[in-house]
């Protein structure tokens, strides 16, 4: 890993995903509940509204998902760190308008939270895949299962240092704890993009030193 700069960028990338999940994942559905009258769908609880609210993001997330598995070469380095560049740079934009929804002035708030809440899910469901492959990119055989166990411990590392950071945020204030979440995952696009340079870098050397 020392020897290799951009699988060290891309596990950078995994520890800042783990930073900011904490507070989404722990804090997202309390505050939709307290700031907004939820609606009662065919006479059904909160808890029906939150799991047809969950089902349609994942059918949204699966539609997305295959038209991007058809037009992305997952083969091609730099194509998968824009496409990361891209659905990172998406998934903070989403928490960020989640969290100021009800402050937007616009009538349908709850709609907006809604339709947040479901690109959170798509971007979150596609970068999974994409940081797998990307983190398997030309690895060796001896090294592959070391480097994907090592993804799963910084994105680990991550939740577990930014768990009792959102916590005493979110006791000043739940809105300010999703927003801390959404800046916190914005770090991850430099390290994306040293990643593809130095993809690109490597692309260019490999061309010149096969040329005759």
């Amino acid at each position: 890993m020392r020897a290799r700069p951009t699988l060290l960028a891309i596990l950078g990338v995994g520890l800042i995903y783990g930073l900011y999940s904490e507070g989404w994942d722990r804090l997202w559905v309390k505050y939709l509940v307290d700031n907004f009258s939820l609606p009662s769908i065919f006479g059904m609880n909160e808890v029906a509204f939150f799991g047809l609210l969950r089902a349609s993001g994942m059918i949204l997330s699966i539609l997305v998902t295959r038209v991007v598995e058809k037009r992305l070469d997952t083969n091609h380095p730099p194509s998968v760190a824009r496409a990361m560049m891209g659905i990172t740079a998406l998934l903070s934009v989403a928490i960020f308008t989640f969290a100021l929804a009800p402050n937007l002035g616009v009538s349908p708030a709850l709609l907006v939270s809604i339709a947040a809440v479901w690109l959170v899910n798509i971007t979150r469901n596609l970068i999974g895949p994409l940081y797998d492959a990307w983190v398997n990119q030309r690895l060796d055989s001896e090294t592959r299962a070391t480097v994907i166990s090592m993804s799963g411990q910084v994105d680990a590392v991550g939740q577990i240092a930014s768990g009792p950071l959102a916590g005493v945020v979110s006791l000043w204030s739940i809105q300010a704890a999703i927003t801390f979440a959404s800046i916190l995952i914005t770090p991850a696009l430099p390290l994306i993009a040293r990643a593809n340079r130095l993809h690109l870098e490597a692309e260019s050397a490999a061309e010149k030193a096969s040329a005759p």
